[in-house]
Parts: structure tokens; sequence; C-alpha cells
């Protein structure tokens, strides 16, 4: 997150607030039991130029291009903007 201060008075406020929480949830809450990929395995594989942090922004930027792109394209037939489209869904 920037350095700007965020605050919950607008839609914007609470995504990226929301965000924020999904940074560290991905980060360390939900590493926490993950037996596959625990606490401190992101940051390190970062580190250690297995991946980059542009390649995870990347990949979380497309779930959201695609998302928002099925919902554009549900309302346009009438569906509502939610279009059913589940969070994380994967639209190929």
């Amino acid at each position: 997150m920037t350095d700007e201060t965020v605050t919950v008075e607008s839609t914007r406020g609470t995504i990226l607030l929301t965000a924020n929480d999904l940074g560290s949830s991905f980060l360390f809450y939900d590493r926490k039991e993950d037996e596959e990929l625990g606490v401190g395995e992101i940051e390190r594989a970062i580190l250690d130029g297995e991946i980059t942090v542009d390649e995870i922004v990347a990949e979380f930027r497309g779930i959201l291009e695609v998302s928002v792109e099925h919902a554009r394209e549900a309302s346009d037939i009438g569906s509502g903007p939610s279009g059913g489209c589940e969070p994380g869904e994967v639209i190929s």
C-alpha cells in the first residue's frame, strides 16, 4: 500500500483496505496452516529469484481484469453487474 492515507469513506477506500487485507492474508495468515506454502516461503522465493513481485502482481491483475470483463459482459446482457462470476474464477 502507498503512503497515502486511506479511509473507509468511499467504495475506493474500502476496496484499497480490502486489498491491503488480501496482501496480509496472502503472505501470512493463509500460510500459517498451509503445508504446501508456509509462512515466509513467498518472501523467500522472491528473495531467491524463483519468482518476482511483478509476476505475482501480474497474476492478480489478470484475475481482476478477466473478472471485470466477465461482469461487464454479463451486465450488457441484463444479468446485472455481478453476472454470476465467482470470486477468483478463471474464465477462458
